[in-house]
């Protein structure tokens, strides 16, 4: 599909728009692969202090003003409605992070919207871009603890759930330089074994009259703080308020030292 309406429907239906799409202006991608270093530091820390798999947020000059790139933003547009947004989550990776190359969904996507945009930064091709599930971002469970060489078993195992799950798509014509789109409540996996020297930076946006969602202090223990994951809007007046976190079958709530939620719902990392 083209055109920002055919995006937005495709994006609706099966959770994706599969064609990737160009930035509108490149010439801050040095800045941003610089930035990465940043990125490095802050894990390395969180892992001597044990936090394994703790994903840092930084709102860096270089990352807002790509954020507010017009081939982005039309895109985003599109898929939001228009009007005011709110950019969250922003960070940079090299490879394969965590354990992204099992199936999983994002935590955050899962329970509350929020749009997800990858940008290729460097070493990026469709044959390293993430491998998607269309149409599984209704299913509202998580995917089966199965690597991405096992994508027949777990297309298998959605389409037990819906019949329209029967495939595992990537994104066409992705590239440096390049942008993709989906929900990442979809079942969704990196792809490790093409992903040496990759770099992305990852953007999350939401509508900015929607509530903040909370940062994820640690995906492997499941903690939340109790404060907005580092946003930036698009401009003044944002919804401030804290998305809740539901408590829902299975979960657990708890506060530590006061700055700390709990839920056991088993969401992935990025």
């Amino acid at each position: 599909m083209s055109g920002a309406g055919g995006r937005r429907e495709e994006y609706e239906t099966t959770g994706m728009v599969r064609r990737a799409l160009p930035l509108a202006d490149r010439s801050g991608i040095p800045a941003l692969i610089e930035e990465a270093e940043l990125f490095d530091a802050a894990i390395a820390r969180f892992r001597r202090r044990g936090q394994l798999r703790r994903v840092p947020y930084l709102a860096t000059p270089a990352i807002r003003r790509v954020s507010r790139d017009p081939g982005l933003l039309g895109a985003v547009g599109a898929i939001l409605g228009g009007g005011p947004w709110v950019m969250w989550g922003a960070n940079i990776r090299r490879d394969v992070p965590n354990q992204a190359s099992l199936w999983h969904v994002d935590a955050e996507s899962a329970l509350w919207p929020t749009l997800t945009v990858v940008i290729g930064l460097r070493g990026c091709h469709a044959g390293n871009a993430t491998r998607y599930i269309p149409h599984s971002q209704r299913l509202g469970v998580n995917p089966p603890a199965l690597p991405e060489s096992d994508g027949a078993a777990v297309v298998e195992a959605a389409a037990a759930l819906d019949r329209r799950c029967d495939r595992v798509e990537t994104f066409e014509g992705f590239g440096d330089g390049g942008f993709y789109l989906f929900n990442a409540a979809g079942w969704h996996c990196g792809e490790p074994t093409a992903s040496a020297g990759r770099v992305l930076l990852f953007l999350h946006y939401q509508r900015a009259d929607e509530p903040r969602i909370p940062y994820m202090w640690d995906y492997g223990q499941g903690l939340w703080l109790d404060y907005p994951a580092p946003y930036v809007a698009s401009q003044p007046g944002e919804n401030k308020a804290l998305q809740p976190i539901p408590r829902g079958k299975g979960a657990s709530r708890r506060t530590l030292r006061g700055w700390f939620r709990r839920l056991r719902h088993g969401g992935g990392s990025l």
